[in-house]
């Protein structure tokens, strides 16, 4: 049901409404977003005299000094498929282009190749560079291993969500976390939040109960209840009047609010390519062939579209 004439739609984030709409109309309000976020432990970075990151030449300078001191820098669950590939789609578009699906589009299409784009190449560089500076068996550690591991301080950093943020804090509650942007790969191209729409709501337009069901919409929408549903649920929430009290996540919800959101690319992408891709990151991570990675999904890409 297009929902663009309601009463209760300009309560939304109209950046987010912008990217959600089909053919400049409305068929869902979206309440709650999420956005892939770095997480790093404060003291470990205050007690080596260690600050925030822009870019990653200062991240790897950051690495090199948490080693030093005998920490591990960086967590990673590559053992898990699905976060392999939530870390590959996320960090494309949030640092290397945040319209990354239509590079993948060009290659799909036989007019360009990953290859043809160094930024992707600097990108996949960086990508398997955060690889050494983990404790050595990345593909044996899962998601699990990775968040317990950054709780337990036996790393320093994970790249994670913002719906990761309520389960480290409760893992260990005595750990001071901060969450950070990754820090910028491609000069000139601004590190942006990167996910989806979590939480929207819309009505069926052949519904037979339509009026309470926009009722409903226009109840959970309303500030109070919106309040109470972020204050459950700790994700950024997008409907106006709404305080997200996690104020390690203020950096986030200000990009959005700001309008620097990228939708990640598997939002575009045929369904299965994000598996794919990330099929080929663990044989990456194991033989650090960049080209022959590039080569590969070039060709799942291909495969995926034709595919859909």
């Amino acid at each position: 049901l297009d929902l663009s004439d309601q009463d209760f739609i300009d309560r939304g984030n109209d950046n987010i409404r912008q990217l959600t709409q089909n053919d400049g109309k409305d068929y869902a309000i979206s309440v709650t977003i999420n956005s892939n976020v770095t997480f790093y432990n404060k003291k470990m970075f205050e007690e080596n005299n260690i600050t925030e990151p822009k870019t990653v030449e200062e991240l790897w300078q950051a690495c090199d000094k948490l080693q030093a001191a005998g920490i591990t820098p960086f967590a990673c669950g590559d053992k898990d498929i699905q976060l392999v590939g939530m870390f590959f789609d996320r960090m494309a578009g949030a640092n290397v282009d945040h319209e990354f699906y239509k590079i993948s589009e060009k290659v799909a299409a036989g007019e360009a190749s990953y290859k043809d784009y160094p930024e992707v190449r600097k990108f996949v560089e960086t990508y398997l560079k955060i690889r050494d500076y983990t404790n050595g068996n990345s593909l044996g550690m899962s998601a699990d291993d990775m968040k317990n591991a950054f709780a337990n301080g036996e790393a320093a950093m994970f790249v994670g969500g913002t719906y990761d943020l309520a389960l480290v804090q409760s893992l260990n509650p005595e750990n001071e976390i901060g969450c950070m942007f990754f820090p910028e790969i491609v000069e000139g191209v601004k590190a942006f939040p990167c996910g989806s729409v979590d939480t929207a709501l819309s009505v069926s337009a052949s519904s037979k109960v339509q009026e309470e069901a926009l009722e409903f919409v226009r109840y959970f929408v309303s500030p109070e209840v919106a309040q109470k549903y972020c204050d459950a649920d700790k994700n950024p929430n997008l409907i106006q009047g709404v305080t997200l009290e996690a104020a390690e996540l203020k950096p986030i919800t200000d990009a959005i609010d700001g309008g620097e959101f990228a939708s990640m690319p598997s939002n575009v992408w045929p369904p299965a390519l994000r598996n794919e891709i990330a099929v080929q990151c663990q044989q990456l991570i194991m033989d650090k062939n960049i080209d022959q990675f590039l080569d590969n999904i070039d060709q799942v890409t291909k495969e995926c579209y034709q595919n859909q």
